[in-house]
């Protein structure tokens, strides 16, 4: 997948987040929470192929890895509805 489409993926995801992640705690407090293997099939879905780590990180699923380029990432997936709420992806 190339860098353009994972640069468009993080963006949708923090624009529909509204940018609030940190703020208003949108994964806490949400229900039963689907299997984490569930969210990591998305962050591979959509681009993230190599997930070496999964955690959880202010109620969200955190997964962890390389991308296509070698750079790090971290994207965040709401434990319910499994929608990418936020993607860092470092230089």
């Amino acid at each position: 997948m190339n860098i353009k489409l994972i640069t468009a993926i993080a963006f949708c995801a923090m624009t529909f987040s509204g940018g609030a992640f940190a703020e208003d705690n949108i994964c806490l407090n949400v229900g039963e929470k689907k299997p984490v293997e569930e969210a990591k099939a998305v962050a591979v879905k959509v681009g993230f192929a190599d997930v070496t780590k999964m955690d959880e990180e202010g109620g969200c699923y955190e997964a962890k890895g390389l991308n296509a380029n070698g750079s790090k990432f971290e994207v965040y997936i709401h434990p319910t509805t499994l929608e990418i709420v936020k993607v860092k992806i470092e230089d």
